[in-house]
């Protein structure tokens, strides 16, 4: 568990921030070693880090504890945890106008993270090794068009069958809501087919919705760069592959 004094990082900066920052990233290093050395060893989470403190005290958690905590439920929920629409018990947890300081906010957040995290992937993480053999041996080709009034539900079907205790936990409704918002999303970052759109909302449903922009997946941050200028098949096709190799590397033979 990581150890963070309760310092206001207010009363820090210049090199006092940096020192925080580089220690905070040397802890997470630590302990989450395959993750940290597949975003791309301690230069890409060094930028993780620094982006996390910034938007942790952005959203008034400036304590290094909580600065700490934050980081802590990016690792576990990804980098839009506080805004994603996956997660409406997060932002109940982290809601301002609750009569709770931040500190009792950010700790209640991690706790109730722990139990989400617990009832979706198993004691042993037997579910989430589940899903991610359906998820290596499904075939994207096989996505019908994903256009028109049945386009959401022909996602959640998928999803369903791929990771169904994920899925039941969230809800239909809140999975309906979900799988729209990310099909319009995938169209924004290129993703015009059935194929790519459909691998774009899994990978929001499995990595949280900032898997784009987030130093931990520096891959998909590459393949989904607006700069990039990728016809909507190759970039599908070079996501799914940078995807593929991800879990590949996270879960070998599973």
């Amino acid at each position: 568990m990581l150890l963070i004094r309760q310092n206001q990082l207010h009363a820090l900066s210049g090199q006092l921030r940096v020192n925080f920052e580089s220690r905070l990233c040397d802890l997470f290093m630590q302990g989450y070693p395959r993750e940290c050395h597949q975003a791309g060893g301690r230069a890409a989470m060094l930028r993780w880090t620094e982006v996390g403190v910034s938007e942790a005290c952005a959203a008034g958690y400036r304590s290094q504890h909580a600065c700490g905590r934050w980081l802590l439920l990016m690792m576990m929920l990804g980098i839009d945890f506080a805004i994603d629409p996956q997660l409406p018990w997060i932002r109940a947890c982290l809601d301002p106008s609750r009569n709770s300081g931040p500190t009792e906010r950010i700790d209640e957040a991690v706790d109730e993270a722990m139990h989400y995290l617990g009832a979706i992937a198993g004691e042993d993480a037997e579910r989430v090794v589940r899903a991610m053999v359906r998820i290596r041996d499904f075939d994207f080709a096989s996505v019908p068009s994903l256009q028109g009034p049945a386009a959401v539900d022909e996602a959640c079907a998928r999803l369903k069958w791929l990771y169904p205790e994920k899925f039941d936990f969230q809800g239909e409704a809140l999975m309906a809501d979900f799988v729209a918002s990310q099909l319009n999303a995938a169209r924004q970052h290129g993703l015009a087919g059935p194929a790519g759109g459909f691998l774009f909302v899994l990978l929001a449903f499995m990595l949280g919705t900032g898997f784009h922009r987030d130093p931990l997946h520096s891959w998909a941050v590459r393949v989904l760069d607006p700069a990039a200028q990728l016809a909507s098949d190759e970039r599908a096709a070079r996501l799914e592959a940078a995807a593929r190799m991800h879990m590949a590397l996270s879960f070998g033979n599973a």
